[in-house]
């Protein structure tokens, strides 16, 4: 029983944090730059060993697809964000955004 607690407890931190992404990628009070840095944050805080196989490999394969963008840019700051083409912010954005639990 404590299992299918624990699995509960990831898939709905999973739910509120996949909300705060939302937020985040729609809060017009920030640059687009700053909503590409900080859209991923809240994910940081899923415990990925509590997912089912097939989640924790959705959501690494949506790591490396950010992670290959900005491989294209030097950044050694978080201001350096603001080199990145707004194509390219737009879809770190969306990627993150695709990081929903199942229903």
């Amino acid at each position: 029983m404590a299992d299918k607690n624990v699995y509960h407890n990831v898939y709905h931190e999973w739910k509120i944090q996949a909300e705060q992404v939302r937020k985040i990628a729609s809060d017009k009070t920030l640059a687009l730059w700053e909503r590409a840095h900080m859209v991923g944050r809240p994910l940081t805080a899923i415990e990925l060993n509590g997912l089912q196989s097939k989640h924790r490999q959705k959501i690494m394969a949506t790591i490396v697809q950010v992670n290959r963008i900005l491989a294209n840019y030097q950044l050694d700051t978080f201001d350096d964000y603001q080199k990145i083409s707004n194509d390219e912010l737009h879809e770190i954005i969306r990627l993150f955004k695709t990081l929903t639990p199942p229903r």
